[in-house]
């Protein structure tokens, strides 16, 4: 019997026929579980990956993603973003219990698919987590966003990015953080500017709602020298 990442109930770990013979390691979860993350898939917004249909797109990308665009302030910050999940129900759940109560070991599930998404699209980019502010930091007593680069390649990876204290993005309303844009909670480290290979940024975070964070994130980047600045997620 093996338990759960996500539920923590017990289930028989019984691998099949075809895992064994591709040496495909079994995931840590239940089937009840893992029935539940819902991949992105299909017809999908060029910038955000937002899954498209006729009432949300303007050719071949969402509305908000359009609106972005539109404005001089916020246009080409973001280039693009992956995301790995449809943020339903249940990974909203799976994410509250992961970044505010405290369950870091579910870092150990998303870090390895998120590493796979990165080396398929933006091998050589370097990376940065989105970071949390020192006063979030002691809260949660670690960074959700910092969990998801466990086992990548350390020279990959830099921390340069800083976050001021600011109220949780997580109690505004969609429309209050669209309007918060111009309040900037990113900064470098102090003389900090972009090398050349820094260049081309991955950004990491746990989600994707509007695309406000990370392109205020993008903006402090792009400001310091970045030349392309995309991102990863897990769930959209």
């Amino acid at each position: 019997m093996s338990e759960c990442l996500f539920c923590r109930n017990a289930y028989k770990d019984v691998p099949s026929w075809f895992s064994v013979l591709l040496n495909q390691k079994r995931e840590p979860i239940c089937e009840r579980c893992l029935s539940q993350l819902k991949p992105l898939e299909g017809n999908r917004c060029q910038i955000c990956s937002r899954q498209l249909m006729e009432t949300n797109r303007f050719k071949d990308v969402c509305f908000d993603c359009y609106r972005w665009e539109q404005q001089s302030a916020t246009r080409l910050l973001l280039n693009e973003n992956h995301s790995l999940y449809h943020y339903n129900g249940f990974m909203k759940e799976l994410l509250a219990t992961y970044k505010y109560r405290g369950d870091a070991m579910m870092a150990t599930f998303f870090a390895p698919k998120l590493l796979a998404l990165y080396e398929k699209k933006f091998r050589g980019f370097q990376v940065m987590s989105i970071p949390l502010s020192q006063e979030r930091l002691q809260e949660r007593t670690f960074n959700q966003t910092e969990l998801l680069l466990q086992n990548w390649p350390q020279d990959c990876i830099c921390l340069h990015l800083k976050r001021k204290n600011r109220e949780k993005q997580s109690k505004k309303t969609r429309q209050n953080r669209i309007r918060s844009f111009g309040d900037n909670p990113f900064e470098l480290d102090a003389n900090i500017f972009l090398a050349e290979k820094l260049n081309k940024i991955v950004l990491v975070d746990d989600i994707y709602t509007t695309g406000t964070t990370l392109r205020q994130a993008a903006k402090t980047l792009k400001q310091a020298g970045a030349k392309q600045v995309v991102s990863l997620t897990i769930a959209r």
